[in-house]
């Protein structure tokens, strides 16, 4: 299986240079999951810190409206894919789907937006 791809200044890419590649566990079944993640070299890193700045120093000149209109479209959006998220956040963390994932956090995190 080919290697899960970067998210830098808002482009999905390959890695570059990887300097090594991970997998994640089903802990409930103690089974590793397919998906390889690579481990960023620190160029990569920098490379998304800076992105991340720039990011920052535009999203100051946005107006607040704006900002708010977004993450309610982004809460939204998570919950229009809830069971889908629900079913991912299990298989990765083990936590139980009802009343953890689904009753519990994604309500959470979409409060929260």
């Amino acid at each position: 299986m080919p290697l899960q791809k970067v998210l830098i200044a808002g482009n999905w890419r390959d890695s570059r240079n990887p300097s090594g590649i991970f997998q994640t566990v089903n802990p409930a079944q103690k089974a590793i999951l397919p998906e390889r993640y690579p481990v960023s070299c620190l160029e990569e890193v920098v490379e998304a810190i800076e992105a991340g700045k720039e990011a920052a120093e535009l999203l100051q000149r946005i107006p607040p409206e704006s900002i708010a209109d977004f993450l309610d479209k982004f809460a939204s959006n998570i919950e229009a894919r809830a069971e889908e998220l629900v079913n991912l956040a299990n298989i990765e963390t083990g936590l139980a789907k009802e009343p953890r994932l689904r009753s519990s956090e994604l309500p959470r995190t979409t409060d929260q937006l």
